[in-house]
């Protein structure tokens, strides 16, 4: 669109500033308190500025082009350490299999889901109602292309000094997922 667009506050010439807000629960307080114009973040954040009047939800990850590109973008994991998964598998079987119980049934009742959702972590009912999250019982492409693109940028932001520096997904691959627990059909 031609905007150019700056991290560095000290720039007047950039059409458009980021801000990092450091956590989710800044997202609306700084949109609230006028500090920024517009956040981009995870649902339900956005419907809950949309619900509360302070904002308006332009568009989803997922809608953003190329068709296709942003849908299953990464949000929430599932983690458990080196010690648990040895010594409690079938615990982790058993949390693994219940999540993914759980996302199937958001899937297919996403209104209800949540409202259950907003009940429990006190938000509106009605923005619990327009949430637009997916819940994925695999690993899929789009998945894990996007995670490559968050390692890529935390990379590039020299977040990482250890076994992650300079890894693209494929390489980081075993050191971040263990699907063994996944029911895939098989």
């Amino acid at each position: 669109a031609g905007l150019k667009v700056t991290l560095d506050p000290s720039d007047s010439k950039a059409d458009v500033l980021l801000v990092d807000l450091k956590e989710t629960s800044n997202l609306l307080a700084s949109l609230t308190a006028g500090q920024v114009e517009a956040v981009v973040g995870p649902s339900p954040f956005p419907e809950v500025a949309q619900t509360r009047g302070i904002g308006k939800v332009l568009v989803n990850l997922g809608e953003l082009p190329p068709a296709g590109q942003w849908a299953n973008f990464p949000c929430c994991v599932g983690v458990a350490s080196e010690e648990m998964i040895a010594k409690h598998p079938e615990v982790v079987r058993a949390f693994v299999a219940l999540i993914s119980r759980v996302g199937a049934w958001c899937n297919a009742h996403p209104q209800q889901a949540g409202e259950v959702a907003a009940q429990w972590i006190g938000l509106p009912p009605e923005a619990g109602r327009k949430s637009s999250l997916v819940f994925l019982g695999s690993f899929n492409d789009n998945w894990l292309r996007g995670a490559d693109t968050y390692l890529r940028i935390l990379d590039s932001m020299n977040k990482f000094s250890g076994s992650l520096r300079h890894k693209t997904m494929e390489q980081a691959r075993p050191l971040l997922i263990n699907d063994s627990f996944l029911d895939t059909g098989k």
